[in-house]
């Protein structure tokens, strides 16, 4: 982290990542959860609260963050260890136990303002 860079949502983890829905692409802060309507819920074991329209959460613990860049937009990664999940039942296959991907209907961020979504997808099977 650089010194006097303004207080961001690094500074108020544990990390707290979650899988964003269709309808619930905007919730990525704190702050977040006021802005966009959404409902914060404590987590079981992290301080951050869950938000509770996604379908999935994790409670993470922060590892480690590694500076990218200190230029503007330069960027950090942030390593957690998953310490919890949090899955809505609605959303498992019942015959196989896993995430039906086309209930959870995820989508994913990208890069700016950019998300995509995971309806086209396809199988590799492993050798």
């Amino acid at each position: 982290m650089r010194d006097g860079a303004p207080r961001t949502i690094w500074q108020r983890l544990p990390v707290w990542p979650r899988v964003m829905g269709r309808l619930l692409i905007r919730s990525q802060a704190p702050t977040a959860t006021r802005k966009h309507k959404t409902t914060p819920i404590p987590s079981d074991i992290v301080r951050a609260p869950r938000v509770a329209e996604s379908p999935v959460s994790l409670e993470c613990k922060l590892l480690q963050i590694v500076e990218i860049s200190a230029q503007p937009m330069g960027g950090n990664i942030v390593i957690g260890e998953v310490v919890r999940f949090h899955v809505d039942d609605g959303i498992i296959d019942s015959s196989s136990y896993r995430i039906d991907a086309e209930k959870l209907q995820a989508v994913g961020r990208m890069s700016g303002f950019d998300y995509a979504r995971t309806r086209d997808r396809f199988s590799l099977v492993r050798p």
